[in-house]
């Protein structure tokens, strides 16, 4: 299915605003006569003068939807439908919109305690029929239409058929659309999938350091797709001690060989991980009872025996290690590598007596201990390229390692921190790249894991200001690069077609929708009320016989910012347009075809000298003190009038 419009009733500061995802049909919500809401009783039975706080609240609502005669279809050789882009100054309610479609709705409280009503209409092209899903809003007159899909799904459903012919589904698919949010917000922490409005919904909060966010998603994503940012980057992971980690000059020490860094390092890791467990075991925080006598546990005596074998067990890793601040490396000369001291200690830990809960999480994660050093072992050397650190290449060739990583990291996490001192990092990303890594990794992963390989399945994707840590250029070409990636998952039957909606205050970014089927919608905050206006004059974000979007014309319109760089655009696209190259002819066009007349005074600067003054018009004036500047001693413009002047041309453009 393909979403066409959203219309929000209520949520937070919004209240009765809609806008179009793709105007292949044009879709009208409005007011009806009379009535406008109602309360319910949870037998669905009207209660007459009740207050909202006690009963489930109904908006009513008229619906109309007509064929769009003038649709163009999206190019056949790109996997995105449509893209919708959100813009508006900060505070404008973006995220909020983005938040209203994909949060979960609580479909077993009947009174809709979050106040979220809104309603998506999709166009199901399989069942050749129009499909609105509401959350506590009832279409007006289309009573013998709605399905109360609330028990299970939070949502009241009604198909019209697209033509009268067409009988209407006896069973309407539920789930051939998925939804995916990524964005960046710190109050999220859901992973799972869950349903939205009957769509299959899972968010992605690429700032929470889950395994598939962080270095292992990553990792997978570029191996796959090395076009992305794999080549001359590598993963390192760290070892890192009560003194955090290092800096970047302590880990090189010019007299060491790869075996003796392999070697350092297998022992620090060594230390590190084992101690720590020693002190989990052995060295709990005392407790006390009221009197202030220490308790002792029934298996103390057992315990204090255990930490003592345990410190002979670990003497082979628990000497000072070289720091950044030695005036000079001991060199320690060792034969081979101490794998049968670790396969020692891991026996040990194995056998020891284990007084808490959990034990077989604790039994993973030491078969997880036994796997990292087991793939460290067979590494090559020349992968530990200074102390205490490994150097990766990003190649499937070391995923074992890589994976033999994740999982120590993931079940120490899930234990007592266990593994907290091995920090992993991608070492020379930029946060741009990383963070454009984070957000195709991350939908790579979910579209793989979560949702399968169904060639139907369409998807809506949303994005809340992708730009952000993005050079303007990167984000020039983020659209390019998304399609790009979205052809790959594509072609490997991930998703059938694609809808995008973005929140976005890049000018880069939207001046790139120009290749695209594209939708702005413009949001704007006053006086805590948000209001969101389809802006529907695309057209007008290209210079006449131009193809692409103008820059310039994208911050007039979209973002409000009248620049000079528009100015002098517009100045230079006239004089070619009517063939007035001088200044004096493009004024006397001016004067000849428009209403726009000479306002000014310009007095030109003649080797030093003051020049006779002349009258000019307010566009030849602006446009010679920008490209005068030693012209404008005593001579200025106001910004009303570089608008004015901006508005003036911009009307020049229709003659």
């Amino acid at each position: 299915m393909k979403l066409l419009y959203v219309w929000i009733e209520e949520f937070r500061n919004i209240k009765q605003q809609g806008f179009i995802v793709d105007n292949e049909y044009k879709v009208s919500v409005e007011i009806p006569d009379g009535d406008s809401f109602g309360f319910y009783d949870s037998r669905g039975s009207r209660v007459l003068g009740a207050s909202s706080g006690l009963w489930r609240k109904i908006f009513y609502r008229k619906f109309s939807y007509e064929k769009n005669d003038s649709y163009c279809d999206h190019p056949g050789n790109s996997p995105i439908q449509s893209i919708t882009a959100l813009a508006g100054e900060n505070a404008s309610g973006k995220s909020s919109i983005i938040d209203c479609i994909h949060q979960r709705a609580d479909q077993f409280n009947y009174q809709n305690k979050e106040g979220r009503y809104f309603l998506l209409v999709f166009l199901d092209t399989d069942h050749h029929s129009i499909v609105v899903r509401t959350r506590d809003i009832w279409l007006h007159g289309f009573e013998d239409k709605k399905k109360d899909k609330r028990s299970n799904y939070g949502y009241e459903e009604y198909v019209f058929p697209l033509y009268e012919a067409d009988p209407l589904p006896s069973a309407q698919a539920e789930n051939t659309t998925k939804l995916i949010s990524i964005y960046q917000d710190h109050r999220e922490e859901t992973l799972y999938a869950y349903m939205t409005m009957g769509l299959l919904t899972i968010p992605i909060n690429i700032e929470r350091k889950n395994f598939r966010n962080s270095f292992i998603g990553i990792f997978d994503f570029l191996c796959e797709f090395p076009q992305f940012g794999a080549e001359g980057n590598q993963i390192v992971f760290y070892l890192n001690d009560e003194d955090s980690r290092e800096t970047a000059a302590y880990f090189k020490k010019a007299d060491l060989t790869p075996d003796e860094y392999k070697n350092y390092f297998l022992r620090k890791l060594s230390q590190l991980l084992f101690e720590t467990l020693r002190n989990y075991l052995y060295h709990e925080t005392p407790q006390f009872t009221m009197a202030g006598t220490q308790i002792k546990r029934p298996e103390e005596e057992i315990l204090h025996q255990e930490d003592i074998a345990c410190a002979e067990v670990l003497s082979f890793c628990t000497f000072d290690y070289p720091r950044s601040d030695s005036a000079s490396l001991v060199k320690i000369t060792w034969s081979s590598t101490p794998e049968a001291a670790i396969s020692k200690a891991i026996a040990f830990f194995r056998n020891s007596t284990y007084v808490y809960n959990v034990k077989d999480l604790y039994d993973r994660y030491l078969d997880c201990v036994e796997q990292l050093f087991s793939s460290l072992y067979e590494l090559d050397a020349q992968y530990f390229t200074a102390l205490y650190k490994v150097s990766l290449p990003i190649r499937s060739e070391v995923r074992d390692v890589i994976e033999s990583f994740k999982n120590c990291i993931v079940y120490g996490d899930e234990g007592a921190h266990w593994a907290d001192s091995i920090i992993s990092d991608f070492e020379w990303f930029s946060a741009g790249q990383q963070q454009m890594s984070l957000l195709f990794s991350g939908l790579y992963q979910r579209l793989k894991h979560e949702y399968g390989t169904e060639k139907d399945d369409d998807l809506i994707l949303m994005l809340d200001e992708p730009e952000t840590h993005m050079h303007p250029e990167a984000g020039r070409h983020f659209i390019e690069a998304l399609n790009y990636a979205l052809m790959h998952f594509q072609s490997a039957g991930l998703f059938r077609h694609c809808q995008i909606i973005l929140a976005s205050h890049s000018p880069f970014l939207i001046q790139s929708l120009s290749d695209y089927p594209a939708n702005i919608a413009l949001t704007e905050s006053y006086q805590g009320r948000i209001t969101i206006c389809d802006f529907q004059n695309l057209q007008h974000l290209h210079l006449p016989g131009w193809p692409n979007y103008s820059f310039n014309l994208v911050m007039y319109y979209v973002f409000n910012v009248p620049t000079t760089e528009l100015h002098d655009e517009l100045y230079g696209y006239l004089q070619e347009a009517k063939k007035c190259y001088s200044e004096n002819k493009l004024d006397n066009w001016f004067l000849s075809n428009t209403s726009i007349r000479k306002t000014k005074t310009w007095i030109p600067i003649i080797d030093g000298e003051e020049g006779k003054p002349k009258a000019v018009t307010l566009q030849r004036y602006i446009r010679n003190f920008i490209h005068h500047p030693e012209n404008t001693k005593n001579l200025k413009y106001t910004p009303a009038e570089l608008k004015h002047s901006i508005e003036e041309m911009l009307s020049c453009l229709a003659y």
